[in-house]
Parts: C-alpha cells; sequence; structure tokens
C-alpha cells in the first residue's frame, strides 16, 4: 500500500511524517524510526526488484527511484548529487520531467547515458492512476496478490509426502499445526524438557512408567496404546504400524 500510495489514512500519515514525501526506495534506516519499519527498510533488497510501476498520469511514480521503464530505476546508474546538480529534485514524479511532451534532460547527461538519446516517453494518459504491479520470478508484470507474492519470495523445497495429510481445504488450521509439529517430532514433550532441567524426574503421566517422547506417545505408551486400537476400530483404519514414523508413511 505504500509504494502504491495507497488512499488510507495509515499510508497518508506514513508520507508526511515518515517518508517526508520521498520514494519509500530511498528511506534512510533511522534509529528514531520504530523496530518494525527498520526491519522493512533492511528487507527492501528482497522484494525491490520485484515492484515496478505502469505509468498512467505520471503524478505518482518516483522519476528515479521507482522502476517504470524496461531499463530499471535511474537510481541505479545517478547518484543523489548528480541529479539534484542538474537542477532536478529526488522527489520528482515522472510528469514533472516531461517538458512540452519531451524530455528535459542536461546535455552532459546523453553523453554520460547515451541510452538517453532514444529514451522513449512514456505514454501519459491525464485520466489513467500510475499502477504499481508485482513482477514474477519468469518476468511477467501482474497485478499484486499475495499468494503470487508468496511464491515468488519463499524458499520452496520438495513437497513432502504427508503435505495432504496434514494441510485440506477442510482442515482446523489449529489442530493442523499441532499434527505438523508432531510430524516433526517438534511437540514440547518430556524428554526435550529434559535438556533444560535434568534434575526432574519427568515420566509419562498415564503410565508413569518412562518420560514421553514422540514414539511413546504414537503409540509404546499402553494407555495410549488402546486408545488407538479403539480409534481405529472406530474409523475403519487398517493398519498394522506401531511406530510413529511408520503410521505417517502408511498414511
Amino acid at each position: 500500500m505504500i509504494i502504491s500510495n495507497y488512499d488510507s489514512l495509515r499510508v497518508k500519515w506514513i508520507n508526511i511524517y515518515v517518508l517526508k514525501g520521498r520514494c519509500f526506495w530511498d528511506a534512510e534506516e533511522k534509529q528514531d524510526l520504530s523496530w518494525s519499519w527498520r526491519n522493512l527498510i533492511r528487507l527492501r533488497p528482497n522484494f525491490r526488484n520485484h515492484f515496478c510501476t505502469k505509468v498512467g498520469n505520471g503524478a505518482n511514480t518516483f522519476m528515479w527511484y521507482d522502476d517504470w521503464h524496461h531499463l530499471g530505476a535511474f537510481s541505479y546508474i545517478l547518484s543523489p548529487r548528480e541529479i539534484a546538480s542538474a537542477g532536478f529534485r529526488i522527489s520528482d514524479k515522472v510528469k514533472d520531467v516531461i517538458v512540452d511532451n519531451s524530455w528535459f534532460w542536461p546535455p552532459e547527461w546523453l553523453t554520460l547515458i547515451p541510452q538517453l538519446n532514444d529514451f522513449q516517453l512514456p505514454v501519459i494518459d491525464p485520466m489513467a492512476a500510475d499502477k504499481v504491479l508485482w513482477r514474477k520470478r519468469d518476468g511477467q508484470e501482474v497485478e499484486f496478490d499475495i499468494h503470487q507474492v508468496w511464491i515468488d519470495l519463499s524458499n520452496c523445497g520438495q513437497k513432502v509426502p504427508w503435505v495432504h495429510l496434514v494441510w485440506f481445504k477442510q482442515c482446523i488450521h489449529r489442530l493442523s499445526f499441532i499434527l505438523w509439529l508432531a510430524i516433526q517430532e517438534r511437540l514440547m514433550t518430556q524428554d526435550r524438557m529434559r535438556f533444560w532441567d535434568k534434575n526432574k524426574n519427568l515420566k509419562c503421566t498415564l503410565c508413569n512408567m518412562q518420560p514421553d517422547s514422540h514414539s511413546h506417545l504414537f503409540f509404546e505408551c499402553p494407555y495410549w496404546f488402546l486408545v488407538w486400537k479403539v480409534v481405529k476400530d472406530k474409523v475403519g483404519i487398517r493398519s498394522n504400524s506401531h511406530g510413529w514414523k511408520e503410521l505417517i508413511e502408511e498414511l
């Protein structure tokens, strides 16, 4: 919402009091900013190249820092000092640099950046707002969608064989998360708690024979073994697996 200059009170407050008219990509990390804002600034390199802008009226697209041209953002090749020395402002928008339907380039820039001689003007439509798009991994530019963002930014590993056992359309997320922890053997069982306090004499509260663990709970504990046997009979699960990992592989 910040990058697209979304019309909300929160975004307006950020633009006035945090960014102070500057582009989000140009914002500095200052100690007086909140912890969340400082971390957001640090994360910019992770998603910077995924944001691009389709110019409409050019009123909200930052000329030097937004990625609105296929050559990329101007800030990659021009320093703030060079921009200011040429008489421009860091906060200039695309429409501010177009004079009489042509670019207002300093002569020395044409020598420094020969590509500017062939730099085409964007099609300015006074009735159309600038639009922020998301650039996918394959370079395709699409409307911003949080699902697509997750796909492009996440490091997806190989799909595990038990994925549909945990996540499905009718799943209860809280229970699915607990099952996911159990499959990963990350539940807070007593054998894990002993590492924090070795003096405690922890034992399974159901059989009082040994500290519980994932293998003990599923289903070495005599009590849980009987419970599991009853559940299998009631729901019609035909399984002879006695170990937790073997059961997951079978299901």
